[in-house]
């Protein structure tokens, strides 16, 4: 049996595989009756296509197939039965010729703008899923090795081809066996269907907090009813100190001929950021801006005043929780406010009450003991950016400080137990039966 026929077969069996899925699945779809129907009817077409991939991947040798002819296969049985469903094909028309493993031109010449319908309906819901994939959302927000990578990549990139998000989609789009074609810097093609991808960074002024915008300019999709749909133009994320921190979409609805700004979290869920009547990244920006906190939208590094200029309330707050017990003073400069307190009975213990500056012009209150140059035990607060009152600064030195002495090293140190490094646990046994013998002779005697 000669390659081609092989071929034939295979695309075939792949054909009838998913057909039966989709029959014996069809009344299950949750979105039936919704703009977004054909998303669980794609799902169904991905998941026979995978399944039948690793079904020949492992019978690689006896079916005599290279895994470039599997993806031909995968592919071709895909892009048929993706154009039976959504084209709304009858049957008979399977009769496709699968020389060289691709369809003929004249194939495509009677239903040309019905097929860039179809393809652009693909493109367009599968930019639609990956903007509020729970999957995707993880990879870029949750604090791993993955987000730290994107990270990086996100800092020394800024253009498109090389871009995180778009190279997350192009992944996204071949897991959904979907190949696309660069023809130009921002120009695409799938099949006979152009489409525009770029890639926009919008710098939040005097910060080094930025927005990197992913954007497309697919508009008036519909369904094969004929029911326009809901788009998604734009991926934004927003960066601050390096760090991907806020993901969303901006959705064009036909309906109220408005855009609509979603925020995407990681457990798959969006919430509704609100509505703007034009999708520019202007328009864009300013509208998450709203949802951002204050305090994030930090001054530039570069302005980087003495601690004590930028929290002129801090040495305040703090003096009216030590001030009384004459606290030593350490340091006042850009970097560190220290002060200081000898313990008592212990020649070379102190508690440290520090602000310390963070390498994004924040600071925060640390408390930490030590004995000589050894650290006993260290607590911090959160970062704050812009200077507390007198009485909020007393009230985190306050609960930051009560959080740290109940530590138990704290306890043990001041009441007179030092941790001995090299004893260990065996140690500690030791110790504590020897006194105990040694109270026990006291008492006896």
């Amino acid at each position: 049996m000669d390659k081609n026929t092989i071929i034939r077969i295979l695309v075939e069996k792949l054909e009838n595989e998913i057909r039966n899925s989709l029959k014996e699945n069809l009344h299950k779809n949750p979105m039936a009756g919704t703009p977004l129907e054909g998303m669980f009817l794609l799902q169904i077409i991905n998941e026979e296509c995978e399944n039948y991939r690793n079904f020949l991947s492992q019978s690689q040798d006896k079916i005599n197939v290279t895994q470039n002819e599997i993806d031909i296969i995968i592919s071709t049985a895909s892009k048929n039965i993706s154009r039976q469903v959504f084209d709304n094909m009858d049957d008979e028309d399977d009769d496709n010729d699968f020389q060289n493993f691709n369809f003929q031109d004249d194939d495509f010449e009677d239903d040309e703008n019905e097929n860039i319908e179809n393809e652009k309906f693909i493109i367009s819901s599968l930019f639609y899923k990956f903007c509020f994939s729970d999957e995707v959302a993880a990879l870029f927000l949750n604090d791993d090795s993955h987000s730290e990578e994107i990270a990086q990549n996100i800092k020394n990139t800024t253009n498109l081809s090389d871009s995180a998000s778009f190279l997350m989609f192009k992944a996204f789009l071949r897991r959904n066996n979907i190949q696309i074609n660069q023809i130009d810097d921002d120009r695409f093609e799938y099949n006979n269907f152009e489409f525009d991808f770029n890639l926009t960074r919008r710098k939040i002024e005097n910060s080094n907090n930025y927005f990197e915008i992913l954007s497309n300019n697919i508009e008036n999709v519909k369904n094969e009813d004929g029911i326009e749909l809901a788009v998604a133009n734009n991926f934004v994320i927003y960066i601050e100190n390096n760090k991907p921190k806020i993901l969303c979409s901006v959705i064009n609805d036909p309906y109220i001929n408005k855009y609509s700004i979603r925020r995407v979290q990681t457990n798959g869920i969006s919430s509704s950021i609100g509505f703007i009547t034009d999708n520019k990244i202007s328009t864009i920006c300013e509208k998450i801006k709203e949802i951002i906190p204050k305090k994030e939208i930090v001054k530039s590094v570069n302005s980087n005043p003495k601690l004590n200029e930028q929290f002129k309330n801090y040495k305040e707050g703090l003096m009216s929780l030590i001030g009384d017990k004459n606290p030593a003073k350490g340091s006042d400069d850009n970097k560190t406010i220290s002060f200081y307190l000898g313990l008592a009975n212990k020649n070379k213990a102190f508690d440290f009450y520090e602000l310390v500056r963070t390498n994004n012009n924040g600071a925060y209150f640390r408390i930490h003991t030590m004995n000589g140059f050894s650290t006993i035990a260290e607590t911090t607060s959160e970062v704050i950016y812009n200077d507390l009152s007198k009485t909020e600064w007393f009230d985190l030195i306050y609960k930051t400080s009560m959080k740290h002495f109940f530590k138990e090293e704290v306890k043990l140190f001041k009441s007179g137990y030092v941790k001995q490094k090299s004893g260990g646990c065996l140690g500690m046994i030791i110790g504590l039966s020897f006194i105990l013998y040694f109270t026990f002779n006291i008492l006896t005697e």
